[in-house]
């Protein structure tokens, strides 16, 4: 994956992805409400780009929360979430 600041360009790794946004572990230096825009591929193969805000900063992960998604890839993410069992079905 890639995070873009204003400043500069560095590949993280993504942790855990969700469809309001992601953990990563970055060299980046990072603050809380800082926005960034991430660049990553899921592995049901759709590349997802996306401007996020960091929620949090901790030692073992940043976390992002999605800011500005086109529809094209919440629908990837929605499908990924429900394909890899994040999005569990309420029983009826």
């Amino acid at each position: 994956m890639l995070i873009d600041t204003e400043a500069t360009s560095r590949p993280g790794r993504a942790l855990d992805v969700s469809r309001g946004g992601l953990s990563i572990q970055s060299e980046l230096e990072l603050a809380p409400g800082e926005t960034v825009q991430v660049y990553f591929e899921l592995p049901i193969g759709v590349a997802i780009e996306a401007r996020a805000v960091v929620t949090r900063c901790e030692k073992n992960g940043i976390a992002l929360r999605f800011v500005e998604l086109d529809h094209e890839a919440e629908i990837a993410l929605r499908s990924f979430c429900r394909i890899s069992g994040l999005h569990r079905m309420k029983p009826a």
